[in-house]
């Protein structure tokens, strides 16, 4: 069976995102007030934490958007962060347990000079658009009245989108009185087609990114899947090559054991597969004898903190690389 990778994230210095997340069978995130609060409040420590900015929210019943600049490469943590946290305070409060989110996170690298404008009128009217309110000015549901000059919430940076307008009245006037109803469909469907692609931009700007991150062009058969290595696609290439560094079969390499030796080797492999490649943790799991994925993510976790192991990693993307080449 071939399985297909989820997109690779894409991080680096200075990028904007456009990011968002729903609530699994689309049941709610936020019941109420409180919880509203609890999630900017989350928002707002991951801001302290990761030196991230927020340039706009939206938070609406079953899922959120997100306007932001990570000035570090750290997207991925501070998402992670922002997810896990509040589903956690989330499920305490309402006394539940499981999985709050779908899944993991979207987010795409957005180029501002092309969509800048357009993504945060999007944003901020998303509320407006689930008829929620007549317009887009409640504090907790989104960053529109810091626009406006409120204070709330503290963390919201409004400098940047507000020096593209002359005044804070010209900035309302931009977001409530341009878009009608048709033009505002026609907008959104820029940002909410169900196949979200890993960049929005000009076609000079997707070259810029890709070169600046090492990407190379999907194939067209599969016009979803940007990452760097071709032959981190395949499952078995992988195993193969890590069983060889290590210094193990493949079939050990893909059974479960206590083996010190084997762990190793499945951390490596389970890293390569999910960080490099994007294939979800259940999946890498199951490939490698039936590890749940807490524990993928355990194994991943040793790699990136033992040195040890990340040597191993890079011996074996080493050989994935000249393999590649060789083809």
């Amino acid at each position: 069976m071939t399985l297909m990778p989820r997109p690779l994230r894409i991080e680096f210095e200075g990028a904007f995102y456009h990011v968002m997340n729903r609530g699994l069978r689309h049941l709610p995130i936020a019941l109420d007030s409180e919880d509203r609060k609890v999630f900017l409040a989350t928002v707002g420590e991951a801001v302290e934490k990761y030196s991230v900015n927020v340039h706009a929210f939206a938070l609406l019943d079953n899922h959120y958007h997100l306007l932001m600049e990570t000035p570090l490469p750290n997207l991925h943590q501070t998402m992670r962060y922002i997810d896990s946290v509040y589903s956690r305070r989330f499920n305490r409060r309402h006394s539940l347990d499981g999985p709050l989110f779908r899944g993991r996170y979207k987010s795409r690298v957005v180029e501002t000079e092309t969509y800048l404008l357009t993504l945060i009128t999007y944003i901020h009217l998303n509320a407006t658009e689930a008829g929620i309110e007549q317009q887009p000015s409640h504090p907790d549901r989104s960053s529109h009245c810091a626009y406006l000059g409120g204070e709330f919430p503290p963390w919201i940076t409004t400098q940047f989108l507000l020096s593209h307008f002359s005044s804070r009245r010209d900035y309302e006037d931009y977001i409530l009185g341009l878009p009608g109803k048709h033009a505002l469909r026609e907008n959104s469907a820029i940002f909410e087609t169900s196949r979200w692609k890993a960049i929005l931009g000009s076609d000079a700007f997707v070259e810029d990114i890709m070169s600046r991150t090492g990407m190379e062009r999907p194939r067209r058969d599969h016009p979803g899947v940007r990452q760097v290595l071709t032959n981190t696609r395949s499952p078995e290439r992988v195993v193969a090559a890590t069983a060889k560094i290590v210094g193990i079969t493949a079939e050990e390499l893909v059974r479960r054991s206590r083996s010190t030796t084997i762990v190793d080797a499945q951390s490596v492999a389970s890293e390569i597969l999910v960080r490099h490649a994007g294939f979800p943790q259940a999946q890498v799991g199951k490939i490698l004898g039936g590890w749940s994925h807490t524990s993928i993510a355990r194994m991943i976790s040793r790699v990136e903190k033992q040195e040890e192991l990340s040597k191993m990693r890079d011996r074996v993307l080493g050989v994935l690389k000249n393999v590649q080449c060789a083809n």
